[in-house]
């Protein structure tokens, strides 16, 4: 009975003594930017300490750091042991006695007889007489006045541009401050050369803007922090000697295509008299697209290798009157390699680049046929001294043309080699035909059918889509007959009596195209 009244005991206790324990320890106050050590003081080496929040703290993650608020500030602490279980949380106000300096307003105008900034602070615990408080700026001073003024003080701007520390001290309490950063502004701090047509592009100081279009290019300034009125911020000479437009932005349309290097703005503020930065602008003329042509050699030998490659053989050799045969031939236009370089605004930069460009154009083209050798033949008739002929053939042609740029644009967000709308026609034609000649002496006559039809498959690559779209010529039937005299000349005359010449063709079928069919997305 005992044994479990003790243990209850325990059970009941424990937590309140573990939620009770003061981690952060008792609420407290600083000087200034003195500072003050907050934290428990009883031992527990083997803890772990998370402080929030974590600014102004020595440490955030120790036992006792040291705050030094700017204001009044609660700081909460978390607990645990060494086996990261949760031990307590507690929270410590520290309050300041003497600090948060106010200045009004927040910026000085450099060589301004008007202006001033008061500063004031709004803890003054146990303050009493000015004469508790020792006032001063720190520098560089910027040839600034500070002027104590009652428990507060008078700054005044002298005929420098920068920062300078205003600072409050209490006497009786040693190393009891307060420290403020207070901007003397005039002027401005940077200056930006940028083109209207593509913003992105810009030159701030110390850099230069290269222009190759006819646009307008500006200048803007860009005011130092605080203080200045919005729109065109004052312009005014610094101590260190700078020429100053009279206005915060200029803006010309420069129609000139060379001899703008000196368009620039000379004053910009800087943080020493050597740093008088400035931006230049300077505008280069289009320069000619720089073309290489590139030459292929063994292309001839390429090509009689081919012809012999995919001759015909065997071809029945027939005289007029049906005249000679159609010979298969193979045709491989010169390859137009081209590889080509302008001057084009580099994207995102001031600077210029190079746009590059290969350039390939080619066109092969087989065509031949195929005469059967039993209906393909030639005689001469020994009664009549009449040649007789007579053809049957089959046909095909093929061409594969290619029309491919590869561009390396700088002027582009992405300026890796890409294919700019490549395209690759491939077209094939089939046919046939039959042929008859009938030459009696002085005359000829002679009777052709044909049919035959095409096709044009064209494949394109476009919005990273790899496309192909077909076209199919119409299918076509062509019969002519012709009756020539022959003349002492040996050449042939139409005869302008009677049948002279006949020619018809049908369509069999109409033309039809398909497409365009998406072969590849390379976007999946």
């Amino acid at each position: 009975m005992y044994h479990h009244f003790f243990s209850f005991f325990l059970f009941l206790f424990l937590p309140l003594s573990v939620w009770g324990q003061q981690w952060a320890g008792p609420d407290t106050s600083t000087c200034g930017q003195l500072g003050v050590i907050i934290g428990s003081d009883d031992p527990c080496p083997d803890c772990c300490y998370q402080w929030t929040p974590t600014s102004n703290l020595s440490c955030t993650d120790c036992k006792n750091p040291t705050a030094n608020p700017d204001v009044a500030t609660t700081y909460t602490v978390e607990v645990l042991d060494k086996h990261l279980r949760f031990k307590g949380k507690d929270e410590v106000l520290v309050e300041v006695k003497f600090g948060e300096m106010k200045l009004y307003p927040d910026f000085l105008i450099q060589g301004s007889d008007e202006s001033e900034v008061h500063a004031t602070l709004l803890q003054l615990d146990d303050v009493d007489n000015p004469s508790e408080i020792t006032w001063d700026i720190f520098g560089p001073t910027l040839n600034c006045e500070l002027v104590p003024q009652g428990l507060g003080a008078i700054i005044t701007p002298g005929n420098l541009y920068g920062e300078i520390e205003v600072e409050a001290r209490k006497n009786s309490v040693p190393g009891c401050y307060v420290r403020k950063t207070l901007p003397v502004n005039n002027g401005v701090k940077d200056v930006v050369a940028f083109d209207y047509t593509n913003p992105n592009r810009r030159a701030g100081t110390g850099e230069t803007l290269y222009v190759i279009s006819d646009e307008q290019v500006h200048i803007a300034a860009i005011p130092n922090p605080g203080g200045f009125e919005e729109g065109i911020p004052n312009w005014k000479p610094d101590a260190y000697g700078s020429n100053t437009p009279q206005d915060g932005q200029r803006s010309a349309i420069m129609s000139e295509t060379i001899g703008l290097s000196d368009v620039i703005s000379d004053y910009i503020a800087g943080d020493a008299p050597d740093f008088k930065p400035k931006v230049t602008v300077i505008r280069m003329p289009p320069q000619p697209t720089d073309e290489t042509v590139i030459t292929l050699e063994y292309l001839d030998d390429l090509l009689e290798g081919l012809t012999n490659l995919f001759k015909f053989k065997d071809q029945p050799a027939i005289d007029p009157p049906c005249g000679p045969l159609f010979p298969f031939t193979l045709t491989l236009t010169t390859p137009l390699v081209k590889f080509n370089e302008q001057n084009v605004e580099k994207y995102g930069t001031p600077r210029i680049s190079k746009k590059q460009e290969l350039v390939v154009e080619v066109e092969l083209v087989a065509t031949g046929r195929l005469f059967h050798p039993v209906f393909t033949k030639s005689f001469t008739s020994r009664f009549f001294n009449v040649v007789l002929c007579s053809r049957l053939y089959i046909e095909a042609s093929t061409n594969l043309a290619a029309n491919i740029k590869i561009v390396k644009d700088p002027s582009l967000a992405d300026s890796s080699f890409q294919a700019v709308n490549p395209e690759i026609v491939w077209g094939i034609a089939i046919g046939g035909g039959a042929e008859f000649a009938f030459q009696p002496p002085g005359y000829l006559l002679s009777v052709k059918a044909k049919i035959g039809s095409s096709a044009k498959t064209t494949f394109t690559y476009e919005n990273e889509k790899l496309q192909a779209k077909i076209k199919i010529n119409p299918a076509v039937t062509k019969v002519e007959a012709k009756i020539q005299s022959i003349s002492n000349m040996g050449e042939f005359e139409d005869l302008s009596w009677g049948v002279g010449n006949f020619s018809r063709e049908i369509e069999l079928i109409p033309a039809k195209e398909f497409g365009p069919y998406i072969l590849y997305n390379f976007q999946n």
